[in-house]
């Protein structure tokens, strides 16, 4: 009988141990494992974000990049370590069943996929209880814990896995890595930086802006460096194929640690999804400057029937024009809106005398 992975194997997975990354990637069904946790990996990220329903870049986006991830960073672990086909001479345990190489890479995309409740950490509501610049430094934080966590997990998936080098396992993770991590931080900044005719970029949105601006530079000196360690390490021993000590099938407490992670986290999104759709509606109405519209709807609403940390007068970024027409009728709107928009305003302008 096929011994089980147990959810004490998972977390030893996440604190890098050794006999826990055989044990997943030995696993047969693992991968559909991680593809749940993606699940509940999306809804950590976009549960005060996104409509569920309406948009599904909350689900396709973090499967596009995970399947894109893995795979980019295991062609260069298998070209920079240098990793034979497991056929033959090359099996390590050539007294066990051999394991194709596509069993290879689905092993490495199951580890990969089960980092994924690491972004459960991007769930964390600091909005809720701290000012928005402060959330804001605390949400970027939260990132680069989650990168350095998810690179050490596959540093030793490496290791273990595939038998490389310490300094050739960084090249091989690291070099893809930084190429991601560069490209990823220049999308940022261009999602950022919309400002045009009295469009200006609110305190969060500067603070991530420079942010975004250091990961960029910061990820060519990672790129160097792990040219530099290829370099020094390409006479190092090659890597070896991995091959399982035996199979293991998904064990109950595993999928039941699943389950209330997914039940969880779409009640936490299924909660939040009214308040999202009046951020929405209340976005589109300012656009339209229909005033009678935004009156009549804001009229019986609070600033706890909107997403925390959210600007839900937000038109095309921090829209100096569109916040100081809503305040043209301010007598009409609620005291929590006008004091809202009236801190905007001074805001934005003294961001607009600060850059003439």
């Amino acid at each position: 009988m096929n011994e089980k992975l147990t959810i004490r194997q998972l977390f030893g997975f996440y604190i890098g141990r050794e006999e826990s990354i055989r044990a997943v990637a030995s696993t047969k069904g693992v991968f559909l494992l991680g593809c749940l946790f993606i699940v509940t990996a999306g809804l950590a990220r976009n549960y005060d974000h996104h409509r569920l329903l309406s948009d599904p870049i909350w689900i396709l986006g973090p499967f596009g990049m995970a399947f894109f991830s893995s795979l980019f960073i295991f062609g260069f672990v298998k070209w920079i370590g240098r990793i034979p086909a497991p056929t033959g001479e090359n099996i390590r345990q050539p007294d066990r069943l051999g394991v194709k190489a596509l069993e290879n890479l689905a092993a490495w995309v199951s580890c990969f996929f089960l980092t994924a409740p690491l972004a459960w950490l991007y769930g964390v509501p600091y909005e809720m209880f701290l000012d928005v610049l402060t959330a804001t430094k605390l949400n970027f934080a939260t990132l680069l814990l989650v990168s350095f966590w998810r690179v050490f997990i596959m540093l030793r998936v490496i290791f273990v896995l595939f038998d490389l080098p310490p300094v050739r396992a960084f090249a091989a993770v690291l070099l893809p890595a930084s190429a991601e991590m560069y490209f990823g931080s220049i999308l940022s900044s261009l999602n950022i930086v919309g400002i045009m005719s009295g469009m200006r970029l609110s305190p969060e949105d500067r603070f991530l802006l420079d942010a975004t601006s250091f990961v960029s530079a910061a990820s060519v000196g990672v790129f160097i460096a792990a040219i530099i360690a290829l370099v020094a390490s390409w006479k190092k021993p090659h890597g070896m194929a991995w091959q399982p000590d035996a199979l293991m099938t998904v064990g109950r407490s595993a999928w039941v640690f699943l389950a209330v992670a997914l039940v969880g986290w779409l009640a936490v999104a299924t909660m939040m999804q009214p308040k999202i759709e009046n951020r929405d509606t209340l976005r589109s109405l300012v656009r339209q400057e229909d005033q009678a519209a935004v009156v009549s709807f804001i009229s019986d609403k609070s600033p706890t029937d909107f997403p925390a940390g959210q600007d839900p007068f937000a038109s095309y970024y921090h829209s100096l024009e569109k916040k100081e027409w809503l305040l043209s009728f301010a007598e009409k709107l609620p005291s929590w809106a006008v004091d809202h928009l009236q801190a905007d305003v001074k805001n934005l302008r003294s961001e607009i005398g600060s850059e003439t």
